[in-house]
């Protein structure tokens, strides 16, 4: 019985970081759809193509909350927790740069002279508030919960803390970031090409950044 539990919790688990992955590469989908709209000049579509990634999102998340709770209040390690979430996180990269490799195809089709890689045409300060953004989005989906793993008896308060990081992400992403990408949309300024590509390079260096950290603590 104990080991047919085990299995269960195993595959709960594994499930929950599957969850964790979807959750996480449906972000970047949003903006790519939003950029597909807009170079085909099908905004409204692009923005209702954004909106059906986030159901992708939303279910990732659901697997992700439920089975990682089940696992944490069935006394899972606080140190395999850790290790499971920021080797997902460091896996979640290599979607990430086959939707980079998708991008530089985009741009070859527009005629972009440019590379996705140039540094030159990144929109700077978008690159630093995306890559601050996706880490407080980051730590909040996995912090919590490793302190929670850590002092089981304040799991539900130190899960609920994940929405302070939620806040913080949320503020940046749609007050600076996300108004930022839609002036340019309704502007139609070339600078989308190097907006999108410096928002794709920051949130891999960010994946970087904290799987490196999670797998390290």
């Amino acid at each position: 019985m104990l080991q047919n539990q085990q299995i269960f919790l195993d595959i709960g688990f594994v499930l929950a970081l599957t969850g964790l992955a979807l959750a996480i590469f449906s972000d970047h989908l949003q903006v790519i759809a939003k950029y597909h709209g807009a170079t085909k000049h099908l905004v409204a579509s692009g923005y209702n193509q954004a909106m059906k990634v986030m159901v992708v999102n939303r279910i990732g998340a659901v697997l992700y909350f439920v089975l990682l709770a089940y696992n944490i209040d069935n006394r899972l390690d606080p140190s395999v927790l850790k290790f499971g979430l920021g080797v997902t996180i460091l896996l979640s990269i290599l979607p990430t740069i086959g939707v980079l490799a998708w991008l530089q195809k985009r741009f070859n089709e527009l005629e972009v002279t440019h590379s996705v890689i140039n540094l030159k045409i990144w929109d700077k300060k978008i690159v630093v508030a995306t890559f601050f953004a996706t880490l407080f989005n980051l730590f909040g989906l996995t912090l919590p919960w490793i302190a929670g793993a850590t002092f089981p008896e304040w799991r539900l308060t130190l899960a609920n803390t994940s929405f302070i990081f939620n806040t913080i992400f949320t503020v940046i992403n749609v007050f600076y970031i996300e108004n930022r990408l839609a002036f340019l949309i309704d502007t139609k300024e070339t600078e989308i090409h190097g907006f999108v590509a410096g928002v794709i390079i920051a949130r891999i260096a960010a994946f970087i950044f904290v799987g490196l950290a999670l797998i390290s603590l």
